[in-house]
């Protein structure tokens, strides 16, 4: 980092270097989105383990 003058390009001049940090990010982002998910109502669905005996 210090030789590239604070440029990120440098985290994406190498295909694998580039690969592990767009997953990184990824997950990343992913940790923000997942509890945005949890949070929508869902359907209701039947089924029939729910149905009293």
């Amino acid at each position: 980092m210090l030789l590239s003058d604070g440029s990120l390009r440098i985290f994406f001049a190498n295909g694998l270097v580039g690969t592990l940090m767009t997953a990184a990010l990824l997950l990343l982002a992913w940790s923000f989105v997942s509890p945005l998910l949890n949070k929508r109502p869902r359907a209701y669905t039947t089924s029939s383990s729910n149905k009293p005996s």
